[in-house]
C-alpha cells in the first residue's frame, strides 16, 4: 500500500474516533440538564454575590434568598420596640409574583408595616426590602421571628427564609465562630 494512503488512512481514522467522542460528550450532556443547570446557577450565584449586598451564603443553587438585617439595638424590656428590614432576592425568572409573610411569635406585637404581601414584576437579581416594627422583641425572652418568601417558578413552589434572634449571641452562627477559633487555637497548640 502507496505510503500517502496509510498517512491518509491514519489521519482520517484519527478525525472518526474524535468526531465519535465529539457526539458521545454531546449525547451525556444532554442526558444530565440538572447538573449543567446546577453548574450555571452556580456560577450566576457567585455574580450575584457582588451585589450590594449578601443575602444568605451557603444557598447558591437557590431560586429565591432572603435575609434579615440585623437591628441596630435590640431592645433589653419587651415595652420598647424595635424595626427589622427584611430583603430578598430572585436569583432567576419566576412566573409568579412573589409573596412574604413576617412570622412573629407569641407574644410580640405589630406596630408598624405589613406582616404579608405580594410584590409583582420582580426582576432577576432585584432586591426587594420590607420593613416592619414590632414590640416585645427584646433580649428579655428569647424569641425568633421569620421572613418566608414564598413564589412559582412554572409549576414548583420555590421558597426562602430568614431567621432573626433576640439574642443572636446565642445563635448557631455566633457559636460557630468561637468554635472554628477555639479549633484553631488548640490546633496551634497540638501540632
Amino acid at each position: 500500500m502507496p505510503r500517502s494512503l496509510k498517512r491518509l488512512l491514519s489521519i482520517s481514522g484519527v478525525l472518526l474516533v474524535l468526531i465519535i467522542v465529539v457526539i458521545a460528550a454531546k449525547t451525556y450532556l444532554n442526558k444530565q440538564p440538572f447538573v449543567r443547570n446546577r453548574e450555571l446557577s452556580s456560577t450566576e450565584a457567585s455574580r450575584k454575590n457582588k451585589l450590594k449586598m449578601s443575602l444568605t451564603s451557603g444557598k447558591h443553587y437557590a431560586a429565591l434568598s432572603a435575609k434579615i438585617d440585623e437591628p441596630q439595638f435590640i431592645p433589653d424590656k419587651p415595652e420598647d420596640s424595635v424595626s427589622l428590614v427584611g430583603h430578598f432576592v430572585s436569583h432567576q425568572e419566576l412566573s409568579s409574583s412573589l409573596h412574604y409573610t413576617w412570622i412573629l411569635p407569641k407574644g410580640l406585637e405589630l406596630i408598624g408595616g405589613n406582616l404579608q404581601g405580594e410584590i409583582s414584576s420582580v426582576r432577576p437579581n432585584e432586591i426587594v426590602s420590607v420593613q416592619i416594627l414590632i414590640k416585645g422583641f427584646s433580649k428579655e425572652q428569647l424569641s425568633h421571628i421569620t421572613l418566608l418568601v414564598e413564589a412559582y417558578e412554572g409549576s414548583e413552589k420555590v421558597v426562602s427564609t430568614a431567621v432573626m434572634s433576640s439574642r443572636p449571641e446565642e445563635s448557631n452562627e455566633s457559636r460557630a465562630a468561637e468554635m472554628q477559633e477555639s479549633a484553631k487555637k488548640f490546633e496551634e497548640e497540638n501540632y
